[in-house]
């Protein structure tokens, strides 16, 4: 059994829903990072950078989304994780590109949008929001013509990929950025929307939530 430190952002998604895709035994642990808990000497002997997610597991803990779904992948062997070494290879590609560039992108004006609000930051950046949404349109061209030919990212089966494209890309309507322009996307968007291990994942998070609210 594994136990996901976590916090409802959409690093944690993708774990939770990788764990749930691969039909994990896990618990669901919320780090109040608004209250300081992932600065505690306890929280950074498992994570030093202070940051969620964390797996733990007998072996020990694993922190960095990514990591973590490319160990599950690699621990629990399913159709979600490609077995030719290029295929794997063009997994790691679109990750590090989700990782690095949209996704990226989306959490700068989630930020500037959202965060800066609830933690009275300031104004929003509208210059910094204006250059980015340029940006997330540049990525969300290359997605749209790889999806033209192929139903999820790595072709006609689902990938750990398209649970960690998802994890960003369902935050567009959060930061009221506009899909209308790709029909690709948004009919993988609403595949995904539709996903066993999505709606799995997304009541755990608020089980953990309400669990915590009371």
């Amino acid at each position: 059994m594994y136990q996901l430190f976590g916090f409802p952002t959409h690093n944690t998604y993708k774990v939770l829903y990788v764990l749930e895709a691969l039909n994990q035994t896990y618990e669901l642990s919320l780090v109040d990072l608004a209250r300081g808990q992932h600065k505690t000497p306890k929280f950074q002997a498992l994570n030093p950078h202070g940051r969620v997610p964390i797996l733990r597991m007998n072996s020990g803990s694993l922190s960095e989304s990514g990591a973590i779904c490319r160990y599950l992948a690699h621990a629990h062997p399913s159709t979600l994780f490609p077995h030719g070494l290029l295929q794997r290879a063009r997994l790691d590609q679109w990750i590090d590109s989700f990782s690095c560039h949209l996704g990226a992108y989306i959490a700068t004006i989630y930020f500037e949008t959202i965060i800066k609000k609830l933690a009275r930051l300031g104004e929003p950046n509208q210059d910094l929001i204006a250059h980015t949404q340029d940006l997330i349109g540049g990525e969300l061209a290359v997605l749209e013509n790889s999806l033209a030919t192929d139903r999820y990212i790595l072709g006609n089966a689902i990938s750990i990929a398209d649970y960690f494209a998802f994890a960003y890309i369902e935050q567009t309507g959060a930061i009221e950025y506009s899909l209308k322009p790709f029909d690709n996307v948004r009919r993988w968007q609403q595949s995904m929307e539709t996903d066993s291990a999505v709606k799995r994942g997304r009541l755990k998070m608020q089980e953990a939530l309400s669990n915590t609210a009371n």
